[in-house]
């Protein structure tokens, strides 16, 4: 994506309008890190309904 004639590198958020005492390399780590730990609660989250359902499965296909 360009933007006035320039490439725009993923994760491109603008300019922060305060200057932050946090190296570049910090907050890119830190974003990647909050980003891995929101999907990785999302698989777990996900896993554990279908580990439930799977239960149910076999638990409603022995009484019937």
């Amino acid at each position: 994506m360009l933007m006035k004639g320039k490439m725009i590198q993923f994760g491109y958020k603008g300019k922060e309008f305060q200057a932050s005492k946090v190296p570049l390399s910090t907050r890119v780590v830190t974003d990647m890190v909050a980003v891995t730990q929101e999907n990785s609660r999302t698989i777990r989250q996900t896993l554990s309904l279908l580990q439930g359902k799977a239960k149910n499965r076999c638990t409603n296909a022995e009484h019937s």
